[in-house]
């Protein structure tokens, strides 16, 4: 096998454990206990982030699914022609290291003004606080975890309203939605500290038991 030094995590998994690369990530926990200098002989794999930047900046936003990000990159979105948009997938960005400069690496979808580019990665990184950051996902329980999960890295980050804003009508004029077992069975996370998620969007889960993906604006 070769030297650690030279390996991430996934393949020195793939090596020595049959060709599973995420067996160690499986057991994370358990191999920093055994073996608490492995982490730091290993190649940390960088948050790969798409990112698609509008003329004029004037906020964040955190996408969910890749559908709807490629939706947003056309401009098909109006309410959020001014935001650069980031595709999260799913947990990426809600590790605390998707805010370290060393530890990301950034794709932006087209070409975009070195201006745009400077201000956004200031604003990601950490040293301007000027842009808001907002989330939009599914409307579900793990996309309040996401939400939960996001304000250790951005404090002040909300769920975007003016995505879930329609969702959440949806279900009141009684869209079917999607049964929460067809969700993993899904739980109620309690509150998320942002004030729209936990006062708006839980009460509606709560109230209706159902779930709405976000692909559903693909069809309005």
């Amino acid at each position: 096998m070769k030297s650690a030094p030279n390996l991430t995590l996934r393949q020195v998994s793939a090596q020595a454990f049959w060709g599973d690369s995420k067996f160690l990530e499986r057991h994370e926990q358990l191999i920093q206990m055994l073996f608490p200098g492995l982490p730091k002989s290993l190649v940390i794999r960088p948050i790969m982030l798409a990112v698609h930047l509008p003329v004029e900046v004037t906020g964040i936003l955190l996408i969910e699914n890749q559908d709807c990000f490629l939706q947003a990159c056309r401009n098909q979105y109006p309410p959020m022609n001014r935001l650069a948009i980031v595709y999260s997938q799913g947990f990426k960005a809600t590790a605390v290291r998707g805010r370290s400069r060393d530890s990301v690496l950034l794709s932006y979808v087209e070409t975009s003004e070195p201006g745009q580019r400077q201000l956004f990665e200031k604003s990601w990184f950490g040293q301007d606080n000027r842009l808001p950051f907002y989330f939009w996902g599914d409307l579900d329980f793990a996309a309040l975890q996401m939400i939960k999960n996001l304000r250790h890295s951005f404090p002040h980050l909300q769920a975007w309203q003016p995505g879930y804003q329609d969702m959440v009508a949806e279900l009141a004029n009684g869209h079917p939605g999607t049964k929460a077992h067809r969700k993993g069975e899904q739980q109620d996370i309690g509150e998320t500290g942002c004030h729209y998620a936990d006062n708006i969007l839980r009460p509606a889960l709560l109230a209706s038991g159902l779930f709405l993906d976000q692909e559903w604006w693909l069809n309005r």
